[in-house]
């Protein structure tokens, strides 16, 4: 087994990352047989599986996350990618994994921020598909972070279960399903782009994103003031912020423009109905943003 180390954080998740993977792989003499393990959280996971997904136009890999986040949401799906200087995952590829490894025991040794980012994708699920999930994070949430992995399989199992369901259904985000699982991304990939990558976490940017969106929800889609209550509260618990950072509306409109969900000058924004009920509604930039 060979292995290859490469470095930490969303700011690495670019082309020359992967072409020194790909040099790697050329050393390495590797062949259409050879398997790629990704072992790590998932900015780890969309690059080998894009390196993978494109190196002699397709190599076997497998996907061992080890953080929340990867668990709960990015090792499952195919979604393989990097980021362009002008936006988030612009250049990937739809490229499956052989399977998915998933050992809780890896969560006890993130520290509390990263454990905390992947909280937001466990909420994301929640709001969106499953209003038990939703209510059981607000009864167990001070537990959850108390115990920081220990216990959570329930919940990482529920997470897995509610995305194998979508992607089973809309793997290549063609019929609107799967796009609801970009809740909160759309405002939060803008945020992350605009401070560069280095100010917030993935999960930190989504939890931002989700309560403007929860916001917007109230007069696009119907949601009662209460559930955008409850949900900025619920993600203030888990220590995510809830306000986005005061750029100027054309800074963030502009940073929209990179959406790989735009046509034209619509956005397919994520609204919430209620609480476990999500639509997904083609909205002008100029409506997102007010």
């Amino acid at each position: 087994m060979k292995t290859i180390v490469l470095p930490d954080g969303e700011r690495f998740k670019t082309l020359k990352t992967v072409a020194s993977v790909y040099a790697k792989l050329v050393q390495f003499k590797v062949d259409r047989k050879t398997p790629l393990i990704a072992l790590g959280g998932g900015v780890i996971g969309d690059l080998v599986g894009f390196a993978a997904a494109s190196f002699l136009r397709g190599i076997p890999f497998v996907q061992i996350p080890t953080t929340l986040l990867a668990q709960v949401d990015s090792s499952i799906g195919g979604k393989t990618g990097v980021d362009l200087p002008q936006g988030k995952n612009l250049v990937g590829a739809f490229y499956q994994p052989r399977f998915v490894l998933i050992d809780e025991a890896f969560l006890r040794t993130l520290k509390r921020r990263e454990f905390v980012c992947g909280l937001a994708e466990v909420i994301k699920y929640a709001a969106i598909f499953d209003a038990k999930l939703f209510r059981g994070l607000e009864e167990h949430m001070d537990a959850i972070l108390k115990g920081k992995g220990a216990g959570l399989e329930p919940v990482v199992r529920r997470c897995c279960e509610l995305k194998a369901w979508v992607v089973e259904r809309d793997e290549k985000e063609t019929l609107g399903l799967r796009a609801k699982l970009n809740f909160g991304h759309t405002l939060g990939h803008a945020i992350e782009s605009l401070t560069r990558y280095k100010k917030y976490t993935h999960g930190e940017a989504i939890a931002m994103g989700m309560v403007y969106a929860a916001r917007r929800s109230v007069e696009r889609a119907g949601l009662p003031e209460a559930d955008v209550e409850r949900l900025k509260a619920l993600i203030a618990r888990a220590g995510l912020p809830t306000e986005m950072p005061a750029f100027s509306k054309a800074a963030y409109r502009k940073a929209l423009m990179q959406d790989k969900k735009r046509v034209s000058s619509r956005l397919h924004f994520v609204y919430l109905n209620k609480i476990g009920k999500s639509v997904v509604i083609p909205t002008p930039l100029d409506e997102i943003l007010v």
